[in-house]
């Protein structure tokens, strides 16, 4: 999801990002679940239960703490991955680095392995 621009009513051009706007409508809709809840709520059990713009507010704050406590173990779990990654790597070269050195030895031993045979016979 990239910003685009959009128009406002006073016509000035501004930048918006469609994640901004999701979570405004996303707010916006639980604020008319909750009305509406409240509402079927007060006709069947004769209760009215008050919500008031401060218990929004709190709603919002824990979103946003929820939300940094969510980014932090996803950039946390990034960082292991990054290092178990290079941990990969690291041992790919090394992996390589001794195969070339065994073929090396390995030549070496059938040489003198051959030079043994000969000396035995």
């Amino acid at each position: 999801m990239e910003m685009y621009q959009k128009t406002t009513d006073e016509g000035k051009i501004v930048m918006v990002d469609p994640k901004h706007e999701a979570l405004s409508q996303c707010i916006v809709d639980m604020h008319l679940a909750v009305k509406d809840v409240n509402n079927k709520l007060s006709k069947s059990a004769k209760r009215f239960n008050y919500i008031t713009p401060r218990d929004f507010l709190d709603f919002i704050k824990h979103f946003v703490e929820l939300l940094h406590e969510k980014k932090e173990e996803l950039e946390e779990q990034q960082y292991h991955l990054g290092v178990g990654l290079d941990k990969l790597r690291e041992t790919e070269t090394a992996v390589i680095d001794l195969q070339k050195q065994l073929t090396v030895f390995e030549k070496e031993l059938h040489a003198k392995d051959k030079a043994a045979n000969e000396k035995l016979k």
